[in-house]
């Protein structure tokens, strides 16, 4: 995916969050330092150039276990953890989409390397 590509997914996200009730502090939508940051995560995480695709994280820690993260955003395993008081928010069971509602991390895998739900989920 190309970095146009990515910034077209983060704008439409934003815009989808925000029509639903979200107030972002952060919003790739208005702010291009916001939308620039969101873009370089996603390349340097994905650690594959130009190559930035779906699938799972290619990064792996010091003791050579794979990172479980997922998509184009890189959505990692913490989506069920209600980081509220640090200003994060679930993603599973979030009030302003439905996409995540109820789901398994399963399902979550796969939703995620969706290139659409891993920018709602990156926005969250």
């Amino acid at each position: 995916m190309t970095p146009a590509q990515l910034a077209a997914l983060l704008i439409v996200a934003a815009t989808e969050l925000k029509a639903a009730g979200m107030t972002l502090e952060k919003d790739p939508s208005e702010n291009f330092s916001d939308l620039a940051t969101l873009i370089s995560i996603a390349y340097a995480e994905n650690e594959a150039g130009m190559n930035i695709g779906t699938g799972q994280s290619t990064l792996v820690d010091e003791e050579g276990k794979r990172e479980v993260s997922f998509g184009p955003f890189q959505i990692n395993e913490f989506w069920y953890k209600d980081h509220s008081d640090s200003g994060d928010t679930t993603v599973v069971n979030n009030k302003f989409t439905d996409v995540f509602d109820d789901k398994t991390p399963e399902e979550m895998e796969k939703l995620v390397q969706n290139p659409e739900n891993a920018a709602l989920a990156a926005i969250i």
